[in-house]
């Protein structure tokens, strides 16, 4: 079972996952959430938003097909967040979650320059309601080599590192 503040993480995160509010997740709010974010974003009809669209409703197919259920209850995520997440190693998170964080990375980065840029990251907090963050703040805990830009690897390892509560910067509209 998670400690109490990974549990409360994967609880908000359910609570910004369930949409529609009737207490399960399933595919419909995954699309409702990156339709969400592509918009915000302004990349909704871009080849960038779908790529990751398709991403991310391909990770969540993948985790409704590994537990059997087309639905998740709240107990069933924490329980799924647990097992399914926490449980994996560095590598092997990085060879299931990487083609998403690299999707959500070329969503970002607006200009096309191969980076996200402070201003493109603020935009990302917007995106997923994190109103409450400082943006520069959290923009200088994950950019690492202070070249006030975010590669792609540096997205790919905050997200990680958030994933596995080395990092509390609120990255999936969650701190």
């Amino acid at each position: 079972m998670p400690n109490g503040k990974e549990k409360a993480r994967f609880e908000k995160r359910f609570e910004l996952w369930d949409k529609n509010g009737d207490g399960v997740v399933d595919r419909s709010d995954m699309e409702q959430e990156t339709q969400r974010v592509v918009q915000a974003l302004g990349q909704q009809n871009s080849p960038k938003g779908k790529r990751f669209i398709d991403a991310y409703l391909e990770m969540w197919d993948g985790i409704t097909q590994a537990v059997g259920k087309n639905r998740i209850s709240k107990d069933d995520f924490i329980r799924l967040s647990d097992e399914s997440i926490l449980s994996l190693g560095d590598s092997e998170f990085t060879q299931r979650a990487r083609p998403v964080v690299e999707a959500l990375a070329a969503v970002l980065d607006t200009d096309g320059d191969g980076q996200i840029s402070e201003p493109e990251f603020r935009k990302w907090l917007q995106a997923i309601g994190m109103s409450e963050a400082d943006p520069t703040d959290v923009f200088e805990q994950l950019d690492r080599d202070g070249s006030g830009y975010l590669s792609v690897d540096e997205f790919a390892d905050a997200v990680q590192d958030y994933v596995f509560g080395r990092q509390n910067a609120p990255l999936l509209g969650v701190g």
